[in-house]
């Protein structure tokens, strides 16, 4: 009876264990996330500047994001589609570019952890020029590749909405020359603010169905300014 009893207080002690050993993992790698977040572009020259980052498994996303903005630019300026066409127009080039598991991401393990981190994202959004942000999302990447803090779905969630982030920035930065009353940088960067200050659902919403909802933000700011 007595080594029944030892051996159930050793199950216990070691299941705690692994759980406090999963926690702390899991807070390391959000206090990571919020340092890297937090520090200016010469910090992260600093800190990461002398450093080979990890190249992610999911840049070809970013390209194709990138690639069907100039697209549909295209055929806003050639007049091809309609206004109320863009939103679909958008979605169907992404779609047409990168198989599903890419553009339909599982929602299996989201967690407030991992929204957490897709608001800390956002906030770099709102703050940074485009070589900052593209390097910010590079420093991020790394860490997300090589913490055990996240599952496979979620790795690839948020590697793949740090991508989809490469894409648009890199889009803007080459359009930063045709501006009008509102850039489309301020327009995307205001339409993140709107995510940043939404629920826990409507932020894994756009995470997983992401081409439904940036692509349809960058329509929006592709029509917004061109009115």
């Amino acid at each position: 009876m007595k080594k029944g009893a030892i051996i159930f207080v050793l199950i216990v002690l070691a299941c705690s264990c692994d759980k406090s050993n999963v926690e702390n993992e899991n807070n390391a790698t959000i206090n990571r996330i919020q340092k890297i977040c937090e520090m200016n572009y010469d910090d992260l020259l600093t800190n990461f500047g002398s450093e080979c980052l990890s190249v992610s498994p999911f840049s070809i996303v970013g390209d194709k994001v990138n690639e069907s903005l100039y697209e549909l630019e295209k055929l806003v300026r050639t007049e091809k589609i309609k206004n109320e066409d863009l939103r679909n127009s958008i979605i169907g080039i992404i779609e047409s570019k990168l198989p599903r598991e890419f553009t339909k991401l599982s929602d299996e393990g989201y967690t407030e952890i991992e929204s957490l981190c897709y608001s800390f994202i956002s906030q770099s959004i709102l703050m940074d020029d485009i070589t900052t942000l593209n390097f910010r999302l590079s420093c991020i990447e790394d860490l997300i590749l090589k913490t055990k803090c996240f599952n496979l779905e979620a790795q690839t969630r948020l590697l793949v909405y740090c991508s989809v982030l490469k894409g648009i920035s890199n889009y803007l930065y080459q359009l930063s020359s045709e501006r009008k009353q509102e850039s489309w940088d301020q327009c995307f960067r205001r339409k993140q603010q709107q995510i940043l200050d939404s629920g826990f659902f409507a932020k894994m919403a756009c995470v997983i169905d992401w081409p439904v909802c940036l692509g349809v933000m960058a329509a929006d700011c592709v029509l917004e300014t061109r009115s």
